[in-house]
C-alpha cells in the first residue's frame, strides 16, 4: 500500500518551514523588483503608472487565485469532518450488533474493534505522511480479521438475521474507509500550486518595481504584505494535506465512542 496517498513535495515539509520559505521567496522576488526598480527609476510617470497597474492586477489576481484554491481544500476538509463522523456511527454500529453474535465470536470481536477505533484515532494524529500510511496498512489488517469472523459464522449460522446486519454494518466500515481514504487522495492539482506561487512571486516583483520606480518602498509595509500572502497560502496547503497541523479534523466522536465501548451502559 504504498500508493495509497499521493504525496506532494510540499508534505515532506512542516507547515512552519512552508510558511518561513515562502516569505523568503516573497520577499526575494520583492527585493528583486525593487532593484531593478532603482536602476530604472527616473522622472518619467508614464511607467510608474503602468507599473502600478500591472501590481494591482496581479495582486488581485493573486486574491482570486488564493479565494479559488481556499474554497477547493475548504470543501475537502468539511468532507473529512463528514466522513469521520459517517465512519464512528457505523463502527458503533458494528459493536452493538457485535454484541448479538454467539460466542465465541462477539467475544473476540470486540477487541478488534477497539483497536480499530484507536487505529483510526492514531492515524488522524499522524505528523507525517509516513505514519499516516501505516495506521491505514493496520486498519485493513483489521478488516482481514474482523472479516474472516464472518466468514466463519457464515458457515455455522448462514441463515442468521443477526450476522446478516452484522455483514452490512462492518461493509459499511469498510466502504467508509475507503471513503476517507479517497477524499485523503483527491488533493491539489500541482498546476495549481504552481500558478498560485508563480503570480504571488510575479505580484511580489512588481510590488517591489513599483516602490523602486516611484522612490517610495516601505520595508515594514513590504515585509507584513510577505507574511500576510505566505500565511494565507499555508493556510491553504495545510487544508489540502491529509495529516494536518493547522486546521486538523477532531476526532471527538471517535474518542466518545472508543470511551463508551470500554464503559457501555448497563
Amino acid at each position: 500500500m504504498t500508493d495509497i496517498l499521493p504525496v506532494h513535495y510540499l508534505d515532506y515539509l512542516p507547515i512552519w518551514a512552508v510558511f518561513l520559505l515562502s516569505i523568503i521567496f516573497l520577499f526575494g522576488f520583492s527585493e528583486i523588483g525593487s532593484r531593478i526598480g532603482r536602476r530604472r527609476q527616473s522622472t518619467d510617470m508614464g511607467e510608474s503608472s503602468q507599473s502600478e497597474v500591472i501590481m494591482g492586477a496581479l495582486l488581485g489576481l493573486l486574491a482570486f487565485m488564493l479565494a479559488f484554491s481556499f474554497g477547493i481544500a475548504e470543501a475537502r476538509y468539511e468532507a473529512r469532518k463528514q466522513a469521520v463522523l459517517d465512519e464512528a456511527n457505523a463502527i458503533g454500529t458494528t459493536w452493538l450488533r457485535s454484541r448479538m453474535l454467539p460466542a465465541p465470536h462477539s467475544s473476540q470481536i470486540l477487541p478488534l474493534l477497539k483497536r480499530y477505533v484507536d487505529m483510526r484515532i492514531a492515524g488522524a494524529g499522524s505528523e507525517s505522511v509516513e505514519e499516516l500510511r501505516e495506521a491505514l496498512d493496520h486498519s485493513t489488517e483489521l478488516h482481514e480479521k474482523l472479516w474472516r469472523h464472518v466468514v466463519t459464522l457464515g458457515r455455522d449460522h448462514s441463515r442468521s438475521i443477526t450476522l446478516g446486519l452484522f455483514i452490512d454494518s462492518l461493509n459499511d466500515v469498510i466502504d467508509l474507509h475507503e471513503t476517507r481514504v479517497t477524499i485523503a487522495h483527491y488533493r491539489m492539482p500541482t498546476s495549481i500550486w504552481v500558478a498560485l506561487y508563480l503570480i504571488a512571486f510575479a505580484a511580489m516583483t512588481m510590488v517591489g518595481l513599483h516602490a523602486g520606480l516611484s522612490g517610495g518602498r516601505s520595508l515594514l509595509v513590504t515585509v507584513l504584505l510577505t507574511a500576510t500572502l505566505a500565511m494565507a497560502i499555508s493556510f491553504v496547503i495545510d487544508l489540502d494535506r491529509p495529516s494536518q497541523t493547522l486546521f486538523s479534523v477532531s476526532q471527538q466522536s471517535l474518542m466518545d465512542l472508543r470511551e463508551t465501548m470500554d464503559h457501555p451502559a448497563r
